[in-house]
């Protein structure tokens, strides 16, 4: 992969402002946003402070879009530049601050490229011919390993590949971003046809591949249909979650759900086992529907609906089964677990000793709630897949029959 910079000017090479991304949400995404925001705020509505995000609200809510936890200092930088009420950020200053850029910043005038091996050869022989020199004086280029990055980058979705030649004034001006250098990663990756990627991937390729979840499947079977390769199931890996989650701002509403379970559960000095015991009414190791709607009613969700709990079961739920295991739970919640010091229990559920089991407080079981209302919500969504599927099913095939007819 080529990191190409044709100028390194600073009027040429900068930053992306807001008006140069020119985001706009539709009614929908402003209305997803609306309850992401409101999930966020839970440390600023039990201060009285409705309709806010206080600053340990906004940690969390930076910490879900760019899967790392932010410094005080640029907390510190945020507020002071958003905040239009006295420290606090409303759905205003919330909205302009993921459109501003600044929490994902982009260059403009910054480029990758895939290229051949026996273009980068090339590329590296005019390289070693001109002794590191650039090819004039503000381009510059390097040349990266994309299948494999930086240990360090790893866990944040890629930083674009191992670098093994560049011009000679590259590091002077042309450093990409974390953010920037993930995306050009993640991207070659899903473009090569790659299958496992970590969250903090996943959640880029939610956010750069537009379109509708229908969209990015018939894009991910058009390149992946010319390649000389077994066919493999995405259904069953990581990147069965980018074709079920629309856009960037539903995928923040779903972890907005899940800040909001976590920081309840805190409040109310659970661990994440006890807390998945007493929603487990009839105790079968699994969260129904209806078990899992009485928790967040429980927890005093604000303006949960069905759709809501639909929402919420549809991103835990990764065998698509209709319930929640504890590892589906675990998965869930234990991204946000680091900054709350709630116990950590992914593996297996944890073993007490009598002593312990003493001291902590039994939580009487949680009723389930609206288990009609909530199968009617799912069953109304699975048929309307299976309506998907079957409609898609049919398109190929007419295209394969029409292919048919030209060929004879």
């Amino acid at each position: 992969m080529l990191e190409y910079a044709p100028s390194i000017s600073g009027d040429i090479l900068r930053l992306k402002t807001s008006e140069d991304l020119n985001i706009v949400l539709d009614k929908t995404q402003e209305q997803i946003l609306k309850k992401a925001h409101t999930l966020l705020g839970f440390h600023a509505s039990t201060s009285g402070h409705t309709a806010y995000l206080i600053k340990e609200d906004l940690k969390l809510a930076i910490q879900a879009i760019i899967d790392r936890v932010p410094s005080d200092e640029f907390l510190e930088y945020v507020i002071s530049k958003f905040s239009s009420s006295k420290d606090m950020i409303s759905l205003d200053d919330f909205r302009n601050i993921l459109v501003s850029g600044e929490l994902l910043p982009q260059h403009h005038g910054r480029y990758y490229v895939a290229v051949s091996l026996a273009e980068a050869e090339t590329i590296r022989k005019i390289l070693h011919v001109r002794s590191g020199k650039s090819l004039d004086e503000s381009t510059q280029i390097a040349l990266r390993y994309s299948p494999i990055s930086t240990p360090e980058f790893q866990i944040a979705g890629g930083d674009g590949g191992i670098i093994f030649d560049v011009t000679s004034k590259w590091k002077l001006g042309t450093s990409a971003t974390i953010y920037e250098a993930a995306l050009a990663h993640s991207s070659f990756r899903f473009f090569d046809g790659d299958m496992h990627f970590s969250n903090p991937a996943i959640n880029i390729l939610i956010r750069v591949l537009q379109g509708s979840t229908r969209d990015k499947e018939k894009f991910y079977f058009a390149i992946n249909g010319v390649k000389r390769r077994l066919d493999r199931k995405w259904q069953d890996t990581p990147l069965a979650k980018l074709f079920t989650i629309s856009d960037e701002w539903l995928a923040l509403k779903q972890r907005a759900q899940a800040i909001y379970m976590v920081e309840a559960l805190k409040a109310k000095n659970l661990t994440f086992w006890e807390a998945f015991t007493a929603i487990d009414f009839d105790n079968n190791g699994i969260l129904s529907p209806a078990e899992f709607y009485g928790a967040l009613i429980w927890l005093k969700v604000p303006e949960l609906t069905a759709e809501d709990v639909a929402d919420f079961i549809e991103a835990a739920d990764a065998n698509r089964d209709g319930m929640i295991d504890y590892k589906e739970y675990m998965d869930m919640l234990s991204p946000y677990d680091n900054l709350n010091n709630l116990k950590n229990e992914i593996d297996d559920p944890p073993i007490e000793s009598s002593m312990q089991e003493s001291s902590r407080i039994v939580i009487p079981k949680i009723e389930p709630y609206g288990a009609e209302e909530i199968r009617e919500v799912m069953v109304r969504r699975k048929q309307l897949e299976i309506l998907r599927i079957k409609e898609e099913r049919l398109r190929r095939q007419a295209y394969a029959d029409s292919l048919d007819v030209k060929v004879i």
